[in-house]
């Protein structure tokens, strides 16, 4: 390998050619086809790119929001979800079976109703893991609060962390959440 070979230069063209690949991958399921997955470092959580974990904070924090208006589980998932691994992890593989089971073509009917036992045995987890008490508190509204601002900043500082973190280890420039 010389210097000329362009491969600092092509960092960030493999990182669109991966986020490409996984856009593909997620068409062609919601198709109902089978697309084989290869054993990459993006299976996991902690594995991804700094590229690809922006776009996964983005849609994690979209639908966990979104999961918890519709269930008012404001007292079962805190607002500072996001800075605990193990919910972080239970969260985004609960978000992938949902989007299998809601969006994807071959789905059967029965997988929203599977889906809700899922969800079910993960809150059970969920309330497990947070022995700290952060959802823990007095009566609340069925209308779940809102974050503040100031734990809204405190998440969004929290993810511009994990991506530079993420972008020091794999050499490559720190991308933006949209969400």
């Amino acid at each position: 390998m010389n210097d000329n070979d362009g491969t600092a230069e092509n960092a960030p063209l493999a990182e669109q050619v991966a986020r490409l690949r996984e856009d593909v991958d997620l068409l062609l399921l919601t198709r109902g086809e089978n697309v084989p997955r290869p054993a990459t470092p993006d299976a996991s959580w902690q594995a991804m790119s700094p590229a690809r974990a922006a776009d996964a904070w983005a849609a994690l924090i979209e639908w966990v929001d979104g999961l918890v208006d519709r269930y008012a589980l404001d007292e079962t998932i805190p607002t500072c979800w996001y800075a605990h691994g193990a919910m972080v992890e239970e969260l985004h593989a609960l978000h992938m079976a949902w989007l299998g089971a809601y969006t994807g073509r071959g789905s059967q009917p029965s997988d929203r109703a599977f889906w809700h036992e899922m969800l079910a045995r993960t809150l059970g987890r969920l309330r497990e893991w947070n022995r700290h008490g952060c959802a823990a508190g007095t009566h609340r509204p069925d209308e779940p609060a809102a974050p503040t601002e100031e734990q809204c900043t405190a998440r969004a500082a929290f993810v511009h962390a994990d991506l530079q973190a993420r972008a020091r280890r794999d050499g490559a420039t720190t991308p933006e959440v949209t969400a």
